[in-house]
């Protein structure tokens, strides 16, 4: 009796093991090739933000912590530096708001 008990724990044991060990990792590539979007939202001082108004609807989606002024997309998205949405904003004010952080400008209120 024992011995089959020992011999079910085992068996249980080995199938969670095997279970987690298979599930690890298993979206790994996916994040990985997510994460390399994402960073292309970050951009450098050089940038054009107007440029970045692809649909040119006036509007892109800015990360709104003032050290991420330089995460912009023109689509929704999330903040590959703190993980907070990207929020829809006017294309100038977020130029200004890019400016602020790379050239020392004061940047603006945003109006609403």
């Amino acid at each position: 009796m024992a011995m089959k008990k020992r011999a079910y724990l085992i068996i249980i044991s080995i199938f969670i093991i095997m279970a987690s060990l298979t599930g690890c990792g298993k979206n790994e590539p996916e994040r990985k090739e997510t994460e390399s979007i994402d960073k292309a939202l970050v951009r450098d001082s050089t940038v054009n933000v107007l440029s970045l108004d692809e649909n040119k609807d006036g509007m892109v989606f800015q990360c709104q912590m003032k050290e991420h002024y330089n995460v912009i997309s023109d689509k929704p998205g999330i903040c590959p530096l703190c993980k907070m949405d990207l929020e829809e904003i006017d294309v100038q004010q977020a130029a200004k708001n890019f400016d602020a952080k790379y050239h020392g400008k004061p940047e603006e209120d945003q109006k609403e």
